[in-house]
């Protein structure tokens, strides 16, 4: 997805997310297992972290991660 969307909008970075986050398990995924795909340059990659907390805190720390990926990615 962050492949396919950093090609479709013409731009140097994307991100994507994927994965359960509830507020119950899905596809027979535990909660909390989530993905997150950072595409820059030439490169793709995927980071799987299994997280806890109800939906809001799931999301809120997906995003705090990503934050931090871009970050160290980047330096």
């Amino acid at each position: 997805m962050a492949q396919n969307a950093k090609n479709l909008f013409y731009s140097d970075m994307a991100i994507s997310f994927t994965g359960n986050v509830g507020p119950k398990n899905h596809e027979n995924k535990p909660l909390g297992l989530v993905y997150i795909a950072l595409a820059y340059n030439n490169k793709c990659l995927v980071y799987e972290y299994q997280l806890s907390g109800n939906r809001k805190q799931i999301i809120n720390k997906c995003v705090k991660l990503t934050k931090e990926l871009i970050k160290e990615n980047l330096k």
